[in-house]
């Protein structure tokens, strides 16, 4: 009995390791009695694979930059690529992908920030036999094949320690940890988050790792944003209000947002209010040449996070491709996230926006540092420093 128990188990095991081994691409499930080579010929070819692109929204250069990253790759590799955009409308962008669905495209790329309102969809795609891409959307489920983020728990602690180390000083010395916490003044924080996106929720917590870690630190004010695109007016509107209601020296440190515009906007009202000296910020996106010329100008927005947008949109058309073309995709993709600040902004402002940096040190808008020929190109060198 226990011999005929152990053959059944080992066949049993057998046949589980030939069908993982063995197990089909969806797109390339043979019928019966099928030669390889007729298999291969039901994959289409570049010219007639069509990718749709659905956006949330397109109102800042982070979202503008995913679909100038996906259009790059979609012409290099000869694919078609629709894109559509909805206007950070929810339920539009699930009409959109109806859309997409409706006419047949090969697989989905989809920034989407309520993965919980477009799973649905998603999952009918997939039931029509349309794979998903997932770009910055934490999206799960059947059907979704990639994702591509930066990891944004990381991100959040990367801000939360930086922060601390730039208030009690240490920022380019050796972290010396709970001493500093003993020694150094209560450090006041005032947090603008943005609930309705789970990235930026994720960055959150990531920061409230490190904060809560550290006992000077005094979260005295939290203010979610109400709309993603209204960050820079909401962020000043309610700086001015939080300096009224703080308005002594040593009553804010530091503010925290969860991306860059209620930095910038935060930024504005301390510096009218005369305060830039006592209370500097921090956002993360990097996603525009505007955020960096607050660090390049030493306002109180002095950092942020450069994402990688172009090159979520740019690999998630490739993933999608290579999917469709029978080979093997990651499920995520973490892209590296750059902690960008006044040491280092310059070099990185200039690789990011080559054109416009050099266009604003022309009308005296930027003033080079002494060390820029180091890392600007000859051409530019040559023009800029004549």
């Amino acid at each position: 009995m226990r011999k005929k128990i152990k053959a059944l188990v080992v066949v049993g095991i057998l046949v589980l390791a030939m069908g993982i081994a063995g197990f089909p691409h969806p797109l390339l499930a043979s019928e019966e009695g099928e030669e390889p080579s007729q298999v291969e010929e039901k994959l289409k070819p570049s010219e007639d694979i069509t990718i749709g692109l659905s956006m949330w929204s397109a109102f800042n250069i982070t979202e503008q930059d995913i679909m100038a990253g996906a259009k790059k790759k979609a012409n290099e590799l000869g694919v078609n690529l629709k894109i559509s955009v909805a206007a950070g409308d929810s339920v539009r962008q699930v009409a959109d992908i109806e859309n997409l669905i409706e006419e047949k495209v090969d697989a989905l790329c989809l920034a989407s920030y309520t993965p919980e309102i477009t799973a649905p969809v998603v999952e009918r795609a997939w039931a029509n036999g349309i794979p998903t891409f997932s770009i910055e959307s934490r999206l799960t489920g059947e059907g979704v094949m990639s994702e591509f983020t930066s990891n944004n728990m990381q991100v959040g602690m990367t801000m939360a320690e930086w922060m601390e180390r730039k208030a009690t000083g240490f920022q380019g010395e050796q972290w010396k940890g709970s001493k500093v916490f003993k020694e150094h003044k209560p450090l006041n924080l005032i947090m603008f988050t943005l609930p309705q996106f789970e990235v930026t929720t994720i960055r959150y917590e990531g920061a409230m790792r490190i904060f809560k870690t550290n006992p000077n630190v005094h979260i005295i004010e939290t203010h979610a944003i109400s709309k993603a695109d209204v960050g820079m007016e909401e962020g000043r509107r309610m700086m001015e209000a939080f300096l009224l209601k703080y308005p002594n020296s040593g009553d804010i440190t530091m503010v925290w947002a969860a991306y860059d515009h209620p930095v910038m906007g935060a930024a504005e009202a301390i510096m009218a209010a005369g305060r830039e000296k006592e209370i500097f910020c921090m956002g993360c996106d990097g996603g525009d040449l505007m955020t960096f010329n607050y660090i390049i100008k030493h306002t109180p927005a002095c950092a942020t996070m450069g994402q990688k947008p172009f090159e979520m949109g740019a690999q998630a058309v490739d993933s999608a491709v290579k999917y469709l073309k029978g080979e093997r995709v990651e499920r995520w993709t973490f892209l590296p996230a750059d902690l960008v600040h006044e040491g280092n902004v310059h070099p990185y402002a200039y690789k990011r926006w080559p054109k416009e940096y050099v266009e604003k040190v022309k009308s005296g808008e930027i003033t080079l540092p002494s060390d820029a020929f180091v890392w600007l190109s000859p051409e530019d060198a040559e023009e800029l420093f004549k």
